[in-house]
């Protein structure tokens, strides 16, 4: 099984034939992305003094707010656990690289929040770039064509995409659990 699923990976690759692997620097992807379990992965913990089931219903909000389809993120939505599992996207964008004009594809990417007392977890991961025809293909790769500064500039601007992003999820949980009782101590 192991064998068949590295053959089909190499025989994808491959078959694509335009794609290269991006370099990793320092653990981030072209010195930008950090990697994590070879994929471009984010990961950040944030304490805030309320309990879990306001910080979930905070954080559900926010996601049915920024999420791709609303009913995906009610519908995966764990309360028991506090976990929250969806999707989102990034708009494809115009810039300027070095004076050239050039485009950002669209970027999709899946964000889970697990909530927890005083404290919640966003991690945000699977990054693609949606092409023409329906198709995608991860971060991690890039076309053979796009030089290897332009890919780094691209990550460069969906890493602030990103940051943006985790921000929003920051102020808007913290924003809105200030607003709503119960809190909890820290001890």
């Amino acid at each position: 099984m192991k064998y068949l699923s590295l053959a089909l990976i190499v025989v994808f690759l491959s078959s694509c034939g335009g794609f290269v692997p991006n370099e990793i620097q320092s653990g981030k992807l072209l010195g930008v992305m950090p990697m994590q379990y070879g994929k471009a992965s984010y990961q950040i913990t944030q304490r805030i003094p309320a309990d879990r089931e306001t910080i979930f219903r905070q954080a559900r909000r926010w996601a049915a707010f920024h999420s791709v389809n609303p009913t995906q993120a009610l519908g995966v939505s764990d309360n028991l656990l506090g976990d929250i599992i969806t999707t989102g996207s990034f708009e494809p964008q115009f810039y300027n690289d070095k004076k050239t004009p050039a485009i950002l594809p669209g970027v999709t990417y899946a964000a889970s929040i697990e909530c927890y007392d005083r404290y919640y977890r966003i991690t945000l991961t699977n990054f693609r770039y949606d092409i023409a025809g329906g198709k995608s293909y991860g971060v991690e790769l890039r076309p053979k064509s796009l030089k290897k500064q332009r890919a780094a500039h691209q990550l460069e601007i969906i890493d602030e995409k990103i940051m943006r992003l985790i921000d929003s999820v920051e102020s808007f949980v913290d924003g809105e659990t200030k607003k709503s009782q119960p809190t909890i101590s820290d001890k």
